[in-house]
């Protein structure tokens, strides 16, 4: 083998996988809500409240306001700003977002480096940064906007209500990090919830959050080293050690270690990139799991050993990656040893993943 073939002459990527994920929904649309906390018996004589929420990349859903990001590439972001119009009388606003999924890559890697609120000429910050999945578990109770703004005294000023005549908006600005490369072809959402409420209905000491008796503890994934069990193993040795990505049928299914019947047809390795030698050796791998060819039906992997090289001594070498915290996907890609360069790794032999047990559903159920 001539030193020009340890170079490493090709990285290649999954068709398919193109640019980085979507956020939410892309169509442009104008949507309201009405939320009058009197009684229909009093509602003519107190008047209504209602809220005209006008965003570029939004639409009405199931949880609110659905907010639409395009595609982004690994350091580059861009900002969502709602123009909120205060209708009727003077109000009281909160905001509140849904629950992060138990597993979601691309909200784990996109970073909200600010959520801010302005009325006329004062600003102030909702979420002061952290990612896309820390805003919606920090947001998922519910907080109020309109009493956010220094009194002039150094405190808070609670009796702030918005008036039709204020100019007010909520801006979110967002960006994905340079090393998110690996976040290709995900998606995720966001959805704001909005609540106005009329202040002359309610006095300002007996106000109450209309969000408490409606909102749930967000759940978290619990994955211990005992939850994490061996799964399955993909075996490229005989489609050659230039495996090129694509969708493989997993070779080895070790289902009942989590105790649970599933269908081994439901499951596939998805291979999203590869580095190869000169010689054509595949010896790093990014890749992700399937379930019915869908990621998000997967359980999330918590750790991966990559094995390769020659079966005399010293025998092949072996890398144990932590996948922390569980995901469905790699991180980038995985090599053969740590410790060496691409080019000194030795080709790919095996793929065995590890999955969270807690999160893998019975297919006979």
């Amino acid at each position: 083998m001539t030193n020009d073939s340890l170079e490493l002459t090709r990285r290649k990527l999954l068709g398919a996988v193109a640019g980085t994920g979507v956020l939410g929904a892309t169509t442009g649309v104008t949507a309201s809500q009405l939320a009058d906390r009197e009684s229909s018996a009093i509602s003519i004589q107190a008047g209504k409240v209602s809220l005209e929420i006008s965003c570029g990349s939004c639409s009405g859903g199931k949880n609110g306001i659905d907010v639409g990001i395009d595609p982004l590439e690994p350091g580059t972001g861009g900002s969502e700003t709602f123009d909120i119009s205060v209708e009727g009388n003077p109000s009281r606003l909160w905001v509140k977002t849904a629950c992060p999924p138990v597993v979601d890559p691309l909200g784990d890697a996109l970073e909200v480096t600010a959520l801010t609120f302005q009325r006329n000429d004062a600003t102030t910050t909702v979420f002061s940064g952290g990612s896309l999945t820390e805003l919606r578990d920090e947001l998922s109770g519910g907080t109020r906007l309109d009493n956010q703004f220094d009194d002039g005294n150094g405190d808070d000023d609670s009796d702030a209500c918005l008036f039709p005549a204020d100019e007010v908006t909520l801006k979110l600005d967002y960006e994905l990090p340079d090393e998110a490369d690996w976040t290709a072809d995900l998606m995720t959402e966001l959805s704001f919830d909005f609540f106005a409420e009329q202040c002359r209905a309610v006095e300002e000491d007996e106000v109450e959050d209309p969000f408490a008796t409606a909102t749930e503890e967000c759940r978290e994934l619990d994955c211990p080293e005992s939850d994490c069990i061996e799964f399955a193993k993909f075996d490229p040795q005989g489609r050659g050690n230039d495996f090129e990505p694509g969708t493989y049928d997993l070779d080895e299914l070790y289902a009942e270690e989590c105790d649970v019947d599933v269908d081994e047809n439901e499951y596939e390795l998805e291979v999203l990139t590869v580095t190869q030698k000169a010689d054509g050796d595949t010896v790093g791998a990014s890749f992700r799991l399937l379930k019915g060819g869908h990621e998000q039906d997967a359980p999330p992997l918590c750790k991966a050993d990559i094995r390769g090289g020659p079966s005399d001594e010293p025998g092949p070498a072996s890398n144990v990656e932590e996948i922390d915290p569980p995901t469905t996907r790699t991180r980038g890609e995985l090599f053969t040893a740590e410790s060496v360069t691409p080019a000194e790794a030795h080709g790919i032999s095996h793929i065995t993943v590890w999955v969270c047990c807690s999160e893998l559903e019975s297919d006979s159920e």
